[in-house]
């Protein structure tokens, strides 16, 4: 991607990750702090699944790739990559909404966290792909290597886009797991897991190879570039839609209410990579 495009394109997941933020804030008229509360367990799942991801995944993905034919490496490989990282985000918002009720008593708080979770992640990776872009344009021009294109075609909106895609599956399964909690359904609670897990894992098995040999594991889109397959993106919105319409009209019990004492007043995927699929080993 041009260095233009990858500005254009990681200044427009900022723009989106700020804007779902404000909109839900400003629509249902939520505290500030419930999206910090999204991001914060959000952040938690991270850094959890980046440890494993340095200390299991590449062995784990290794010994299935040598242990199965390529199209069961595909199947397995997703599958273990998709549920390890849904135990971990919907897992840290389950624990969370059982030791503070008041996480899953409205529906438009836990909305609220679902759009913090997925809009933190759209703005952390907008501000990171804005630092590549700027260094890439800079050192490019102090080196003298060709000219910059200023034309920045139409790749600068996969980013932005796949940035909305995944706030709706963040917000989906996040709605899913604490209505289940609220209402004591457990199916509900672990539709949230199946369905986070199936949108993980499918977006991770078309994720566009880095090149490496190595198996990449990362949050979200840390590890892999904003292009994912249009298969996986166009799947992941189909299936984070219907969650947020069923529940439109659901209405929680109130359980008893405990001092979310470790939130500050103030303030996702996703993705996983197994980078060599395409190289047909």
């Amino acid at each position: 991607m041009e260095p233009m495009s990858l500005l254009i394109s990681g200044a427009l997941m900022l723009v989106v990750g700020i804007a779902s933020i404000e909109t839900w804030r400003r629509c249902a008229n939520v505290r500030f702090r419930w999206f910090c509360a999204g991001a914060g367990l959000w952040s938690v799942a991270v850094v959890v699944k980046l440890i494993v991801a340095l200390l299991a995944d590449e062995a784990v993905l290794a010994f299935l790739k040598s242990a199965l034919p390529r199209g069961g490496y595909l199947l397995i490989g997703s599958a273990y990559l998709g549920s390890w990282s849904a135990l971990c985000e919907i897992g840290a918002v389950v624990l969370a909404g059982e030791r503070w009720k008041q996480l899953a008593t409205d529906r438009d708080r836990a909305i609220a966290i679902g759009v913090g979770a997925g809009g933190f992640e759209a703005a952390l990776l907008g501000c990171v792909v804005v630092v590549v872009a700027l260094v890439d344009v800079l050192t490019t021009a102090s080196l003298g290597v060709g000219a910059i294109s200023t034309d920045p075609g139409a790749l600068w909106l996969v980013g932005p886009v796949e940035r909305i895609i995944a706030i709706l599956c963040h917000v989906s399964t996040r709605l899913l797991a604490l209505t289940g909690l609220a209402a004591r359904r457990r199916p509900l609670v672990i539709a949230g897991f199946l369905l986070f897990a199936l949108l993980d894992g499918l977006a991770g098995s078309f994720t566009w190879p880095a090149g490496s040999r190595r198996f990449h594991r990362g949050a979200s889109s840390w590890r892999s570039p904003p292009w994912q397959s249009p298969a996986s993106s166009s799947f992941a919105g189909v299936g984070s839609a219907e969650p947020i319409r069923r529940n439109g009209r659901y209405t929680p019990c109130t359980p008893p209410v405990q001092s979310l004492s470790f939130l500050p007043s103030t303030g996702p995927s996703e993705k996983t990579a197994l980078n060599d699929l395409s190289s047909g080993e």
